[in-house]
């Protein structure tokens, strides 16, 4: 294996590969991080889920903004990028499990590098449950893709991705609030009409079945 694709074995120490639970909301909470929703129905109207329409920011009282800051404080970390080291070895292990023709060595490095360029982003723990459900799918008699390990790994740590990303826009929304002065009570109510509490929640406990 190459020494560009790896680093320290210090940098392994501490690689969070569990995947995280979920932070516990409040309802106040959940109106505030979550957007509005809408039913799909088909022609015949036969039910198709509910769809995200519409999501921005509102100003938080003081008892949501004590709790967005304890969210944030429960997310940090959670979606620092794996180390390189620990992903290469990650995809190797994987990879391992399915046949394949022999490689030159140059040809198994430039494929190393091209995993770890396209998964780099993602956390430990989004890796690993992305490469656990690829292995205990029956259907997967194959290698996967890097696109289809991606997609995996997007649908795996989104949730948490968008949790994180509407706690630190609602924070910095109340900041900028206390720089331009007092803000009325409309700016308080939540932005959008019927809100699926649920949702974000929902969908990180069906990856953690799958």
């Amino acid at each position: 294996m190459s020494a560009e694709l790896t680093q320290s074995k210090e940098d392994l120490v501490g690689v969070q590969t569990l995947m995280p639970q979920f932070p516990v909301l409040t309802p106040g909470l959940w109106l505030l991080v979550g957007g509005e929703t809408r039913s799909r129905f088909t022609e015949s109207g036969e039910f198709l889920g509910a769809y995200e329409v519409a999501w921005r920011p509102s100003l938080p009282d003081s008892a949501a903004l004590a709790e967005l800051k304890q969210v944030e404080l429960e997310l940090a970390g959670v979606l620092d990028p794996a180390p390189r080291q620990w992903l290469t070895a990650r995809i190797y292990s994987l990879l391992s499990h399915y046949p394949g023709k022999p490689l030159a060595q140059a040809v198994e490095m430039a494929i190393g590098f091209d995993w770890v360029e396209d998964l780099e982003g993602f956390p430990a723990w989004a890796v690993q449950e992305a490469a656990r459900q690829w292995r205990r799918n029956k259907e997967n008699k194959w290698r996967p893709a890097p696109g289809e390990m991606m997609d995996l790994c997007e649908r795996i740590v989104g949730p948490f991705k968008t949790l994180s990303d509407r706690v630190g826009q609602l924070l910095r929304f109340e900041a900028r609030s206390k720089e331009s002065g007092p803000v009325g009570e409309q700016s308080r109510r939540s932005a959008g009409g019927f809100v699926q509490l649920g949702m974000l929640a929902r969908a990180a406990m069906v990856v953690a079945r799958e």
